[in-house]
């Protein structure tokens, strides 16, 4: 897996409304993005309810994950790692068949995803507002 370096990781504040978020937002852009195209589309944002030094690592790579998979048979941790993702998600499939169609991988994998399964997948997105909205969602549930 390729790992995500995060150099002169930026200060956090805290903000309480979404103006106060917004403004934070374009005072950041206007200090790092040295564009006269002033597209909001150039940042990427990931909506995390608290800092976290494994914020850039997909569910499956995090420590609790590692060490579950550790337990579990393959030749390398990383074979570890896929077949117990493998068996949770036929798992999922299986419990959530009457609810969505257990065939379509891709639909099986997202839904997983979205409802809290550890995943090769990382929620990004170009609108800073979907990304606050993720942070809220995240720290509330």
């Amino acid at each position: 897996m390729s790992m995500i370096e995060i150099k002169n990781a930026p200060q956090t504040s805290e903000v309480k409304t979404v103006d106060a978020y917004l403004a934070e937002v374009r005072k950041w852009i206007a200090e790092n993005i040295k564009s006269e195209e002033g597209s909001l589309s150039r940042v990427w944002y990931r909506g995390m309810g608290a800092v976290r030094d494994d914020a850039c690592q997909p569910g499956v790579y995090r420590d609790p994950f590692t060490t579950r998979a550790g337990k579990f048979w393959g030749k390398s941790l990383e074979d570890k790692r896929l077949n117990l993702e493998r068996m949770m998600l036929n798992e999922f499939r299986t419990i959530g068949a009457a609810f969505f169609d257990p065939t379509d991988a891709i639909d099986v994998y997202l839904l997983a995803q979205h409802f809290g399964m550890p995943t090769r997948l990382l929620d990004w997105t170009t609108n800073p507002l979907a990304g606050l909205f993720f942070a809220d969602r995240k720290s509330v549930v």
